[in-house]
């Protein structure tokens, strides 16, 4: 029954008003509906498992008013609309077990399950060995390029034994990291992904 009243409370209007809720959605469309001129749509989460999504979309099509009516009509659904995928490109396509991956990674890790999942599209089809792999591989998230390469050198205790170096020496003069090199390295030896604002995503390889 709850699944039930959270789809029927996402019913969209023409306008297609959504929640403002952060968790992904795919606003589905009766195809049968949609070829008789009539709006039949609703709004679903994609952060659920593949049988709940199923059984939601079961409900909405069982309410189709074209399907009801004693009018031959062509069953099915599309996805007219998704919000909170991060701009994800690939075409989520109408396998839920696939759409149900991807809607629980970003729910669990956000744009970073975003960043792998379009550096790592297979063969177009997600299955949960994507989350699997993201899981097993994921390091890290830096808001920059420099904040990751100081974490990185404070990490590695380079950079206290540059200031004792500097302490030890009496050196009075700028001395740093040759950072664009150590950057260039540091990509050699994980998988750097950069997302959107120069956000850095750390996995290994």
């Amino acid at each position: 029954m709850e699944r039930i009243k959270e789809l029927s409370e996402r019913r969209s209007d023409p306008e297609r008003g959504h929640s403002t809720d952060e968790s992904p959605w795919i606003y589905i469309t009766s195809a049968a509906d949609c070829l008789a001129n009539v709006r039949h749509s609703a709004w679903i989460r994609a952060d659920q498992t593949p049988e709940e999504m199923q059984a939601q979309v079961d409900a909405f099509m069982e309410a189709s008013p074209a399907l009801r009516s004693n009018q031959p009509a062509e069953p099915g659904w599309f996805i007219e609309e998704k919000i909170g995928f991060y701009g994800y490109g690939p075409c989520l396509g109408e396998e839920l077990a696939g759409i149900s991956a991807i809607g629980r990674g970003i729910a669990e890790y956000g744009e970073a399950f975003v960043a792998y999942a379009m550096e790592h599209p297979g063969d177009g089809q997600h299955s949960e060995q994507l989350l699997s792999e993201f899981e097993e591989y994921y390091v890290a998230t830096f808001p920059d390029a420099e904040t990751c390469i100081d974490e990185f050198l404070e990490a590695m205790g380079w950079s206290h034994a540059l200031e004792r170096l500097i302490a030890e020496q009496g050196i009075d003069c700028p001395i740093d990291f040759d950072r664009s090199c150590i950057w260039e390295k540091y990509k050699q030896a994980w998988e750097v992904i950069e997302g959107r604002n120069g956000t850095i995503y750390v996995f290994n390889t």
